[in-house]
């Protein structure tokens, strides 16, 4: 089973917890992507992937953060793709904009 931690499940309290302990654990090189603020935990909880697995006997919660490496910088780009019926193929027109 996976999806998203509501937050009746894990308080706002305990997942800073988490954050903690993960960035302290993490390699060199390596963190969160959006830090360990209180004011970025709403970002956590829409974008954690969390997977429950579980037998006769107990139940384990799986989560995942999205990481970035320390020394990498990105552009962030939006791209919207057109389809568009061109005889004899099939064309894609993409339209791209820098965030």
């Amino acid at each position: 089973m996976t999806g998203r931690v509501p937050p009746s499940l894990l308080t706002p309290e305990c997942l800073h917890d988490i954050l903690t302990n993960v960035t302290l654990s993490l390699p060199v090189g390596y963190e969160l992507l959006m830090g360990t603020q209180y004011g970025n935990l709403p970002w956590y909880y829409r974008s954690a992937k969390v997977a429950l697995l579980a037998d006769l006997n107990s139940f384990l919660l799986v989560m995942s953060f999205p990481l970035t490496a320390v020394n990498r910088n990105y552009e962030l780009y939006r791209v919207v793709v057109f389809r568009h019926q061109h005889y004899p193929t099939e064309l894609f027109v993409a339209k791209c904009e820098r965030l």
